[in-house]
């Protein structure tokens, strides 16, 4: 969808597996990414750059060893920061790089900083506000 998707929220509730890259960077009104059933994502996952995305919602996703999760760019609620983070330590992952920087994301907080903290150990790269 790398910068064409107009809607404000995306919905994949069946959507388990992607096998590549997932890439919705750029999309300008996104505001709601809610992917309660994706588990694996072959590549690399970016939604990146996307203006007014506040919410992200993977419940069941499985961060993979060695790959990119780009949220950088966005407007992440702490909610959603917290929640990608918590994620990727339930994974085990080590070799990431997990980017929650820049754009108006919310700063990580409580178990979210301790979360940051684990990740970071890993080792992996973790940028937030």
């Amino acid at each position: 969808f790398d910068g064409l998707l107009i809607a404000e929220s995306l919905n994949l509730d069946l959507l388990e597996t992607v096998n590549g890259d997932f890439d919705i960077d750029a999309a300008k009104v996104l505001t709601e990414l809610n992917l309660p059933s994706l588990v694996t994502v072959t590549g690399d996952f970016l939604a990146d750059g996307c203006d007014n995305l506040a919410r992200v919602y993977i419940p069941n996703f499985i961060f993979l060893t060695g790959k990119t999760y780009a949220f950088d760019q966005d407007s992440l609620n702490v909610t959603s920061v917290n929640h990608i983070l918590a994620r990727a330590v339930a994974c085990g992952v080590t070799g990431c790089t997990i980017q929650l920087d820049g754009g108006s994301n919310a700063i990580p907080t409580g178990q979210g900083l301790i979360d940051k903290a684990a990740l970071i150990a890993a080792p992996n790269t973790v940028t937030t506000n």
